[in-house]
């Protein structure tokens, strides 16, 4: 199982459209962080998204490290955890998501996979189809289209790392 940890809605499509496309919607869960700051309707449009893609969905609520730490502890080796790039992501909950589960992660038996929004990581690379990543993201996250309407990079790239974990070198 793929899961896919989005700090914001739309993070989950500009930071891991190709798991989205690769994947059977079935084997994907996108969980989201309810927090004070995201609105209800941004909310209301990740829970639409999806279910219009049949993706599991669940969230985050309360204590973030001590909510994330118990999500991750029921995860086992054969899941995928995505979470955003605690070294290269420029917002700060996005960072913090990420740390958490990289240093959490020697504690859980599942994969980490780490993503990055902000396109300026050194692993980013080239979508294979932009236009159905940019079509993903106007539908559902219309209200966000500022931030991809001039600068592009938002759906023409994407990037993804594995870290390894100390006893892995």
């Amino acid at each position: 199982m793929q899961h896919i940890l989005a700090p914001h809605p739309d993070d989950e499509v500009i930071g891991c459209y190709d798991i989205l496309s690769q994947y059977n919607p079935e084997d994907i869960e996108i969980v989201y962080f309810n927090t004070s700051t995201i609105t209800n309707d941004r909310y209301n449009r990740i829970r639409d998204f999806c279910i219009y893609y049949g993706f599991k969905h669940g969230s985050i609520i309360g204590n973030i490290i001590e909510s994330l730490s118990k999500y991750m502890s029921r995860l086992d080796s054969s899941d995928v955890l995505h979470a955003p790039d605690p070294f290269h992501e420029l917002h700060p909950f996005h960072k913090k998501i990420g740390s958490i589960v990289y240093y959490g992660r020697n504690n859980c038996e599942m994969n980490t996979c780490f993503y990055s929004t902000n396109m300026n990581a050194p692993y980013t690379y080239e979508v294979k189809t932009p236009a159905s990543k940019k079509l993903m993201m106007d539908e559902f996250y219309d209200d966000q289209r500022s931030l991809w309407e001039y600068d592009h990079k938002y759906f023409l790239f994407e990037g993804h790392v594995r870290y390894l974990k100390p006893e892995e070198l």
